[in-house]
């Protein structure tokens, strides 16, 4: 038998795996006695399982209610656009002010174009998180970076659940992917304010790219 710590984490791979391949929807609710009989596991390992799911993004739970998989609305989609380009425009200026280095956000790029060659949406998503998470570090502004995280973790969390069942070609991001890599041109420019603007302008453009996704799932969703 697997150690307790490795019982979790198998469990959570395979909750995981469900909601990336369309087999738990958004919104779901996860019982724990449920998938401890459909997994012959013990209840407390699917606790901690949720709990690392929570961690990751794909779960939520509130106080005396059952862990739902993560479902947001489109408005839900639009705000988070709007805060995240708040978010990360001050990022990119504060990035630009102290005169950071950019190689975390180029490495990230290279790793989204790598998982495009290889058809990997999942490893495209990852990278992409990683780019803007890696963003709003470099500002040097702790609480900046962890608001950014509460928004963002989730939030990618449900992209990859929609991305997936919509079965959005990974070569359809290619558009997204040259928008990172003019940020970065952007901030080697070098002047604060000039990133922060270019942040806001591209944030309308992911916000766009969202909502094809959005409309390609919700077109499938009534042609069934």
């Amino acid at each position: 038998m697997e150690p307790a710590k490795l019982v979790k984490h198998s469990i959570a791979d395979a909750m995981r795996e469900e909601m990336l391949s369309g087999r738990i929807f958004p919104g779901d609710r996860l019982i724990e006695g449920t998938w401890a009989t459909r997994l012959g596991a013990a209840k407390a390992s699917v606790r901690e399982a949720i709990n690392i799911l929570m961690v990751e993004g794909f779960v939520t739970k509130t106080a005396g209610r059952s862990a739902r998989v993560i479902n947001l609305t489109e408005n839900d989609v639009l705000h988070i656009y709007e805060l995240r380009s708040g978010l990360e425009g001050l990022a990119a200026r504060l990035v630009v002010e102290h005169g950071c280095s950019f190689d975390e956000l180029t490495a990230a790029i290279e790793s989204m174009r790598a998982s495009i060659v290889r058809g990997d949406y999942r490893a495209l998503l990852e990278a992409d998180l990683e780019f803007h998470l890696a963003l709003s570090e470099r500002s040097g502004n702790p609480f900046l970076f962890d608001a950014a995280r509460k928004v963002l973790i989730p939030f990618f969390a449900f992209v990859a659940m929609r991305v997936q069942v919509a079965h959005r070609d990974p070569e359809a991001w290619l558009e997204t992917v040259a928008d990172h890599e003019q940020i970065v041109r952007v901030l080697e420019i070098g002047d604060p304010f000039v990133a922060e603007q270019h942040v806001h302008r591209a944030m309308r453009s992911f916000t766009e790219t969202g909502y094809r996704v959005w409309v390609e799932r919700n077109s499938q969703d009534r042609a069934k």
